[in-house]
C-alpha cells in the first residue's frame, strides 16, 4: 500500500463516525428538485469544517469548493436533489 492510500485509510478510520453522521444528515434532509437549499447548506457547512480554502454557493445552487491553487483542477460533481417516493416517504431511519 503506498503512502497516499495509507493516509486515506487512516483518515477514514479516524473520521468514520463523523462521515456516517454527515451521510445520514444528507439522507434525512428533504431535497426534492427545486428545493435543495437545506442540503446545499449542509454540504457547504461540511466543506467548511474540512477546511476547504474556499466554499461558495453559485447563482444556481451548486456548492463549489476549492483546496489549493495548483496548476491542475479536479472536479467532483454530484446531484443533491432527490426524487420523491411513494406517499409517506421511503421509511428511512437514523442509525
Amino acid at each position: 500500500m503506498n503512502d497516499t492510500v495509507r493516509k486515506i485509510h487512516e483518515y477514514l478510520s479516524k473520521e468514520q463516525e463523523n462521515l456516517v453522521r454527515f451521510l445520514s444528515d444528507l439522507i434525512e434532509i428533504e431535497s426534492l428538485t427545486g428545493s435543495e437549499e437545506a442540503v446545499v447548506a449542509r454540504v457547504k457547512e461540511e466543506m467548511e469544517k474540512c477546511l476547504f480554502d474556499e466554499v461558495i454557493v453559485d447563482s444556481i445552487g451548486n456548492v463549489v469548493g476549492r483546496i489549493g491553487s495548483g496548476p491542475r483542477t479536479m472536479v467532483f460533481d454530484a446531484h443533491l436533489d432527490t426524487v420523491g417516493g411513494a406517499a409517506g416517504g421511503m421509511g428511512y431511519r437514523s442509525i
